[in-house]
């Protein structure tokens, strides 16, 4: 069983659709209940429509986008004379008309103050632009 289904539905069910196989009008409910939790686990784990994916380690192809928007974020940043480092180092997606990108880059070999955070919208038509960049 998932972790993640709730208990008490799970007692529910358990009570009312014993876990032995069962048939009724030619349904087989040990099938179902194995069905439903297969389900729920799916369920639960797939992320949330139009939401950020969870955080992964930078590829070759974010770091492309990155060097695409970085004369962009060093004039948004007010740093004409540019960065020390610019490694892309982790990432999330969000899928939308298109696909956002929000990108952290290590732009300086100190901790506090070293990286900084890119939103990069990618068009249909695989157009780059920078959304948003701040320090974090």
């Amino acid at each position: 069983m998932c972790p993640a289904i709730n208990r008490s539905y799970y007692n529910h069910f358990k009570n009312y659709y014993p876990l032995q196989s069962r048939s009724y009008n030619g349904y087989n409910f040990h099938g179902w209940m194995l069905s439903l939790n297969i389900y729920s686990c799916i369920h639960i784990k797939m992320s949330v429509p139009g939401g950020w994916t969870g955080p992964k380690p930078a590829t070759p192809e974010e770091q492309m986008i990155a060097n695409k928007v970085k004369s962009q974020a060093k004039q948004k940043l007010h740093r004409p004379g540019g960065f020390e480092m610019y490694v892309a180092k982790q990432f999330w997606t969000q899928i939308v008309d298109g696909i956002n990108y929000r990108i952290e880059v290590q732009v300086s070999p100190e901790h506090v103050g070293g990286f900084i955070q890119l939103t990069v919208y990618r068009d249909l038509e695989d157009h780059y632009t920078l959304t948003d960049v701040k320090p974090i």
